[in-house]
């Protein structure tokens, strides 16, 4: 979790249905982020963009999305 993340809490006046919201949303996008749905031309093609796309992916989307989501479920 990143400093602003660990020093800034989620606010206390959120409702309870935005939040739900919000997760729901935050998991849709985790889902499309990860590629598990993903065909592009082939299954090669397919395996080769998730492959060189998967460092970059989990370092800058995966990874923050996943602290946002775990950050409101708490």
């Amino acid at each position: 979790m990143n400093w602003y993340m660990r020093n800034h809490p989620v606010p206390k006046y959120m409702p309870k249905k935005e939040t739900r919201l919000l997760i729901m949303e935050l998991k849709e996008i985790l889902a499309v982020a990860t590629m598990e749905e993903a065909f592009f031309t082939d299954p090669a093609t397919t395996k080769y963009i998730r492959d060189t796309t998967n460092v970059w992916r989990e370092t800058w989307i995966i990874k923050p999305l996943k602290e946002l989501i775990k950050r409101y479920e708490t």
